[in-house]
């Protein structure tokens, strides 16, 4: 197999498995009780960051099939890998969200749960140093 078709079934795969993730996040539970549990976990892992790795799969996708210019895949996934930790990162720095790396994410408030774990723990690592 050639790199350009490997490239290419590579992106359909990231375009399948993002539209699944993205199917994950809605909340009429259509992937049934995996999907529900794996939307469940995105949302406290990234927070408002998750709604991002949908378009992951389809920048990749885009970018395999040579559909950004001279965008390659690993760039942009890596750009969407980014955005996904600074979306909620900037949600908690402009908001002003008092976020504690509290491993009790029941007692969160609603606005600390649009933050997510991982970028939560970041905003505690840069607080700290400051």
């Amino acid at each position: 197999m050639n790199p350009r078709a490997r490239a290419e079934l590579v992106g359909i795969g990231a375009l399948v498995v993002g539209l699944f993730l993205g199917l994950t996040l809605v909340p009429w539970h259509v992937t049934g009780n995996i999907g529900a549990a794996v939307g469940g976990g995105l949302m406290k892992a990234f927070g408002v960051g998750s709604i991002v790795i949908p378009v992951l799969g389809i920048g990749w996708a885009l970018a395999a099939f040579g559909r950004l210019g001279s965008v390659s895949s690993p760039r942009a996934a890596i750009l969407g890998a980014g955005l996904i930790v600074l979306l909620p990162y900037a949600v908690a720095v402009i908001s002003g969200v008092a976020v504690t790396y509290l491993p009790d994410y029941g007692s969160w408030s609603s606005s600390q749960r649009l933050v997510g774990l991982v970028p939560a723990f970041f905003v505690e690592v840069v607080e700290r140093t400051t």
